[in-house]
């Protein structure tokens, strides 16, 4: 397990966030977000 993960701007204007090694779990906002480690 990794602590990676990839974010993608959809065309709707949605960040969508997901973990590679978990392609079916996604986590999606439509608000901006600020991500810490």
């Amino acid at each position: 397990m990794t602590d990676r993960y990839e974010m993608l701007l959809c065309k709707d204007g949605l960040l969508e966030i997901r973990n590679p090694e978990n392609e079916d779990r996604w986590i999606t906002t439509d608000s901006p977000a600020e991500l810490r480690r």
